[in-house]
């Protein structure tokens, strides 16, 4: 996993500071994570390549796009724009990274990004 995959997890949680925000803030990630697992079970699509250090072998959707866009999108009402700024960054050079390496074609990333985006808006207003 890339430095840059987890930075935006890290610094949220850091900022929650109440044990209860952290618990549903995990369990809100756990979920996407789950979501992420099953659609890519459901499509079947596989990776752009035979990635031997993959741990699984469909990339539709990107999990790590949605992730990232999920983070984004559930964090916008509760931060500061340079915070949003630096965040919404870091999704975009993390996506990138992911089509850069090969690991996910351009659809499998936006198409996580989509996942992610509604979902963490969604997860916002709960």
């Amino acid at each position: 996993m890339q430095v840059l995959d987890v930075l935006p997890v890290i610094m949220y949680i850091i900022k929650l500071h109440n044990i209860d925000n952290i618990v549903k803030f995990t369990l809100l990630i756990l979920f996407n994570s789950i979501v992420n697992m099953i659609t890519k079970n459901i499509l079947k699509q596989p990776r752009p390549t035979n990635n031997s250090f993959s741990f699984d072998k469909y990339g539709m959707p990107s999990g790590h796009a949605q992730a990232v866009w999920f983070m984004v999108f559930y964090n916008l009402n509760k931060s500061s724009n340079r915070q949003n700024t630096l965040l919404i960054t870091l999704a975009f050079v993390s996506c990138a990274q992911r089509i850069y390496t090969n690991k996910h074609t351009l659809e499998q990333v936006l198409v996580g990004s989509l996942i992610g985006s509604i979902f963490g808006l969604l997860a916002s207003n709960m």
